[in-house]
């Protein structure tokens, strides 16, 4: 009897003890699971401010740098409305001729909106037909070389009686492999006279130009690689045996001075060089100087010069 009873309370306290186990197990299970998913939801919650930072800092970033393009043109247009203080506008143009083993690109401005349209049609013209006429010969089909011609463009200087037109790029007979050289030409226009206005045409010594040239007072300002290495006309000259120191220099003005381009070859490669306008002013046609300086003085220098005649 006591046997059975003990048997039966071993069983008991065996069935407890597995109850025991049991449960312990399953609470340790669970709190493992719910420490994992706790950690899991903790990693996560954790990415997500950290996505969240990133991609604030990113949208903060792109918008810093919109509003920093947008003052940026907006400063480049305030400054051309204040350059360029005229009545009309200027547009781009192209020519483009890819055919025949020929490569020529060109880019040109065009006035629009002068009230006398002839007139726009006219100035128009005369700055088409000038950059133009640097085409020359095109190649005849099969030739097997190729002929290039790149140029585009930048307004030096505009008032409502001269603009100046800077052209740079390339151009050349080129063969596989082989580049052509660079290249930079200008344009000056007498919107007045309706005219291009050559360097004959406003320098009125030009053996003083010459000599000043040769006495390096023209700072080198840009070479034909994009920079300025201070190259002086003197070298050039030497290197190229006075060869383009004669009135077909090429020459432009930015308001502020006069400039003339120099080839350093036959074939081309330049150098730009540059002199206050005031230091050659001795040796610049007046009506030049007073259709110029009137923008930089901010007065009319004609009716200047007209008013102290008159005392």
């Amino acid at each position: 009897m006591k046997k059975r009873y003990r048997g039966k309370w071993k069983r008991i306290a065996a069935d407890i003890t597995l109850v025991i186990i049991f449960t312990a197990c399953g609470k340790a299970q669970r709190e493992h699971l719910v420490v994992v998913q706790t950690i899991e939801e903790s990693v996560a919650d954790e990415k997500e401010p950290v996505k969240a930072v990133e991609e604030s800092t990113i949208e903060k970033a792109e918008i810093v740098q919109k509003e920093e393009e947008t003052a940026t043109e907006s400063s480049e247009e305030g400054e051309k409305e204040v350059e360029w203080n005229v009545d009309f506008e200027m547009i781009r143009e192209s020519y483009h001729y890819n055919e025949q083993g020929n490569d020529i690109n060109i880019y040109y401005p065009q006035l629009m909106g002068l009230e006398d349209e002839v007139k726009e049609e006219r100035v128009n013209a005369l700055i088409e037909e000038d950059v133009k006429k640097l085409i020359g010969e095109k190649n005849k089909e099969g030739d097997d070389t190729l002929y290039c011609l790149d140029l585009d463009y930048e307004v030096k200087f505009l008032n409502d009686r001269i603009i100046s037109i800077l052209y740079k790029g390339g151009h050349g007979y080129i063969s596989a492999g082989h580049g052509y050289p660079a290249k930079a030409v200008a344009t000056t226009i007498d919107l007045e006279e309706e005219k291009v206005i050559s360097l004959k045409d406003i320098v009125t010594d030009f053996s003083e130009l010459r000599d000043m040239l040769i006495a390096d007072k023209f700072e080198n300002i840009t070479m034909w690689e994009g920079s300025a290495e201070g190259c002086e006309v003197s070298a050039v000259a030497r290197k190229i045996r006075w060869y383009g120191l004669d009135e077909d220099l090429q020459w432009y003005t930015d308001g502020d001075n006069f400039i003339v381009i120099i080839a350093e070859t036959l074939a081309g490669d330049y150098n730009e060089y540059s002199i206050d306008i005031e230091s050659v002013r001795h040796i610049l046609e007046e009506t030049f100087l007073q259709n110029v300086l009137r923008k930089i003085d901010g007065i009319e220098v004609l009716e200047e010069q007209e008013d102290h005649s008159a005392n």
